[in-house]
């Protein structure tokens, strides 16, 4: 009889250690899976909200005439010689975009160092103080074809009611689409504010001003090539 309540309470003592040694193993299991959360909560902490925007956001675009849409070679060599076409400007604006076009930007091309050459001009005010800044611009060819999309970003700080030049400058080996590109369409694409919160544009309003001048138009085609199916 004795050896029996020994073993019992061998056995007793045997489960008292294997439960002991499970729990230790639950909590060590709930501390592991409670540090990806604590670091989700602490990175959530630190990223800046979006910028808030205006509820009666409108976005509206002008059209004005450009240069002729001819190419210059140099040397007296011009491309387009014949035509009597002129390009078109279009300037998309969002107006709640802490920074704003002043005037329409320009977008010229040309011919050095064995390619194409697209010079594009700008000039914008700061709504807001802001640090840094993404302007783009879509060409579109005779035909209303999508050609390319031209993207200049950089950093620079404007206090609210400063102006600035900005620019850009792009190459292209295609020489169909340098010389058939009659439709140019700039907007500010997203800014960064002093505090460090980022403004993008109403891609769905920006869209709908693009669709007047071409039904093929698609979301993917806003973005620069580098940009494209990046999530």
């Amino acid at each position: 009889m004795e050896q029996l309540v020994d073993a019992l309470n061998r056995q007793r003592r045997a489960l008292n250690v294997l439960a002991a040694a499970v729990a230790a193993l639950v909590v060590v299991q709930l501390g592991l899976l409670a540090w990806p959360l604590l670091a989700l909560k602490l990175t959530s902490a630190a990223t800046k909200d979006p910028a808030p925007v205006e509820k009666n956001r409108t976005v509206t675009a002008t059209r004005e005439k450009g240069d002729p849409a001819k190419v210059h070679y140099g040397y007296g060599i011009v491309g387009n010689e014949s035509t009597s076409l002129v390009r078109e400007r279009v300037t998309i604006r969002d107006s709640a975009m802490p920074v704003e076009f002043v005037g329409s930007p320009t977008l010229t091309v040309g011919y050095e160092d064995r390619q194409y050459i697209y010079t594009g001009k700008a000039k914008v005010k700061a709504r807001e103080a802001i640090t840094a800044l993404e302007f783009r611009i879509v060409t579109f060819d005779v035909f209303g074809q999508h050609g390319t999309t031209l993207s200049s970003a950089e950093m620079l700080e404007l206090k609210a009611g400063e102006e600035k030049d900005v620019d850009g400058k792009w190459g292209t080996y295609d020489a169909n689409e340098a010389t058939m590109f009659l439709h140019s369409v700039a907007f500010i694409a997203r800014v960064r504010l002093a505090d460090g919160r980022v403004v993008e544009t109403d891609q769905k309003g920006v869209l709908e001003e693009f669709r007047k001048i071409s039904t093929t138009i698609s979301p993917d085609d806003l973005a620069p090539p580098k940009a494209r199916g990046q999530k």
